[in-house]
């Protein structure tokens, strides 16, 4: 065992009701053993799971990214960087190719849910409609106008951006790419943690969420063409074949909404469950999310 280790658990009433009811920290857990050591990305190596199904109790232990890489933890206060940006997108395209297409990963990995069934069923236990609805009031000061003049068309821009996850072939996502879940090693590599919301669907979730929470939207608009030019490129390497680019771009942009509705839960939800982010972080996520929206009309994108 190493000197030291990082251990993240579900120690109240609270934290069981939304890692332990809700699946998440179990699904983290079995990556943590069943896939990390197949991937070969920037990301925490773990050591040890265990959930318990009646209480609902979970412990995660899980190198200690500070003491092994000296790393430092990135949040809505990061700049990244065009270097940065790139290495995200690279990590982005080794995980999602590690399984693409793969027939088996579905059935030998039946407790990876695909995002449909994990955006559908979370939606429903969350009430994610009337809370994001509830969202757009609270955080309309950030909101672009020409995204609050569309907002009853969220939700079924929303359900159509299910259909790439249905009727493109799937891989593994993270699902829950903003800026807090990344970090930074001391060489300078960019690596992913917080692995509770993976699901299996289609690269586009991943990437439209990394780029449009992550960047400011000057830095935005000038790189998303590129970035996703590089990701295509780092993909087809990997996998064989290179997607379309203009269809690529067109998922990208209709990605978008899942992006948002990460963090309208976050910013308006149930009083039963606590604050997950400080509304700073909540608000610059919806603000930026948003402003992408209103620049690449992405409520148009079906």
């Amino acid at each position: 065992m190493p000197g030291s280790l990082f251990t993240k658990s579900l120690p109240s009433v609270v934290t069981r009701m939304i890692g332990g009811f809700n699946g998440t920290a179990r699904a983290e857990g079995r990556f943590y053993m069943e896939l990390r050591p197949q991937i070969e990305i920037e990301a925490p190596v773990g050591y040890h799971a265990a959930f318990d199904p009646n209480t609902f109790a979970s412990i995660l232990l899980l190198e200690d990214l500070a003491a092994t890489k000296s790393a430092t933890f990135c949040n809505n206060k990061t700049y990244v960087t065009r270097a940065m940006a790139e290495d995200m997108i690279d990590l982005l395209a080794a995980l999602h190719a590690r399984f693409y297409g793969d027939s088996g990963f579905a059935t030998q990995y039946r407790w990876v849910a695909p995002y449909p069934r994990w955006f559908t069923i979370g939606a429903r236990k969350m009430d994610l409609e009337r809370y994001t609805r509830k969202a757009f009031d609270a955080a309309s000061h950030v909101i672009p106008q020409k995204v609050l003049a569309k907002r009853d068309a969220v939700w079924p821009a929303a359900m159509l951006a299910l259909a790439v996850h249905e009727n493109e072939p799937q891989g593994l996502l993270h699902s829950d790419v903003h800026i807090g879940n990344w970090y930074q090693t001391a060489t300078g590599k960019m690596g992913l943690c917080d692995w509770q919301c993976l699901s299996r669907g289609h690269w586009s979730r991943d990437v439209a969420y990394a780029v449009t929470a992550s960047l400011t939207p000057a830095d935005r608009r000038i790189w998303e063409k590129d970035l996703l030019v590089r990701y295509l490129e780092r993909f087809a390497a990997l996998i064989g074949a290179k997607p379309n680019y203009e269809e690529s771009f067109r998922n990208y942009r209709q990605q978008i909404v899942h992006a948002l509705l990460m963090w309208t839960i976050t910013l308006c939800h149930s009083p039963l469950l606590p604050n997950m982010q400080s509304t700073d972080t909540t608000l610059t996520m919806i603000e930026r999310i948003t402003t992408a929206m209103a620049d690449l009309d992405a409520l148009e994108a079906g």
